[in-house]
């Protein structure tokens, strides 16, 4: 699909010096790549455990008319290497699973069931699976 947008969602918390680093460095990974995107931090303001799932659900809901695919992506997860590719086409009409080589992990996956950190979905295919769980919390 040429023309395809992708909305950027970030799930966010007290993590300043992180954020301060993701969004240059997605700005200068993105400069010179063919990727119509935008960044999104959906940020959760309360004390209450960190809900992931529900954030990428609001970000979703509250930008899902202006866009075509959406990457929800960890705060602390960095694309090094140009293999990283954000482009609709390499998405083939399933979800893509895009952290399977991250160096906290010896840039191999922690277990086979990983499916975390940087995950794009087209638009159709979130919306079929209901989107993320609205349990899934962290202690942090």
């Amino acid at each position: 699909m040429t023309g395809a947008k992708i909305a950027i969602i970030v799930p966010y918390r007290d993590r300043r010096e992180q954020l301060d680093t993701f969004v240059p460095h997605m700005t200068e990974f993105f400069k010179n790549k063919d990727v119509d995107y935008k960044i999104f931090i959906v940020e959760q303001a309360d004390d209450k455990p960190f809900n992931y799932g529900k954030l990428c659900n609001i970000g979703f809901s509250l930008f899902k008319e202006g866009f075509d695919y959406f990457c929800f992506h960890d705060i602390d997860m960095l694309p090094v290497s140009d293999d990283c590719d954000y482009n609709y086409i390499h998405i083939g009409g399933y979800p893509v699973h895009m952290a399977t080589k991250v160096s906290a992990h010896t840039f191999k996956l922690p277990y086979l069931e990983y499916f975390g950190g940087v995950v794009m979905f087209s638009k159709e295919d979130f919306e079929a699976v209901n989107g993320y769980s609205n349990d899934i919390v962290t202690g942090k």
